[in-house]
């Protein structure tokens, strides 16, 4: 018996040496809300509370007593005390804890019931400062918004400047006004809404697609899809095949 009590005395300490150097800070609780006697070097760094000075205090009215809106916090309402009042571990991502020194920050925190025989006698919690991590996201949310802005103000400049073509010089993507344009778009408006086919020829580069594609859009058959096929690509044995079947 002597031997057990001194393995579980050893075992208590490295156990607490542990939870001492650990990064995270950690405290618990008794069944009253109040700090017990672990309260590690992290948890004095982050609050500003020596150990001894808060052995015994309900840490809820010490750390935890209002929501980061500024309004105030209900005992009822608080995740750590729930955890010895349900037995179910707390997990919170959105509050924020008090400093010694009056100023507040965002942690992020679990609050784990602890049994003893099976009968609640408290609660353990672990938290960590996440003012670095909320600090990202809010200049990524800011950034996001920007480049948001940015782009509908770019969706509407490009919307402007192609009605400002259309409306001026264009006919189905066809841009200019001089009279050689005017006849070629005439003649388009001739045929476009007859049956006949249409041989249209030029020089590369001349636009002769862009042409097709007018009289295609000008055309009955405008809701369907123009096919484009490169005669020149098709071998002269499949020819026939190819396009009469």
């Amino acid at each position: 018996r002597v031997r057990a009590e001194e393995a579980l005395r050893r075992a208590n300490e490295t156990l607490r040496a542990t939870l001492e150097a650990a990064p995270l800070a950690i405290f618990d609780l008794d069944m009253e809300g109040r700090v017990k006697s672990l309260w590690n070097v992290a948890a004095e760094q982050m609050l500003g509370w020596q150990a001894d000075e808060v052995v015994g205090e309900d840490i809820h009215t010490l750390i935890h007593h209002t929501h980061a809106d500024g309004d105030h916090y209900h005992v009822e309402d608080c995740p750590i005390y729930a955890a010895f009042h349900d037995g179910a571990v707390h997990r919170v991502d959105n509050e924020i804890f008090w400093r010694k020194d009056g100023t507040a920050f965002p942690v992020e925190y679990t609050s784990t019931p602890v049994t003893d025989h099976g009968r609640l006698v408290g609660a353990v919690v672990i938290f960590r400062d996440i003012t670095e991590r909320k600090e990202t996201e809010h200049n990524l949310h800011a950034a996001l918004e920007e480049v948001n802005q940015l782009k509908l103000r770019l969706e509407q400049e490009n919307a402007y400047l192609q009605e400002e073509i259309r409306s001026e010089y264009n006919y189905k993507e066809i841009v200019g006004k001089s009279t050689t344009i005017q006849r070629t778009i005439h003649q388009i408006q001739l045929v476009a809404p007859t049956e006949a086919n249409v041989l249209i020829s030029g020089e590369s580069g001349t636009g002769k697609e862009l042409i097709a594609r007018a009289i295609h859009e000008s055309s009955g058959r405008s809701e369907r899809p123009l096919i484009r096929v490169n005669c020149a690509a098709i071998p002269r044995e499949l020819f026939e095949s190819e396009f009469f079947g």
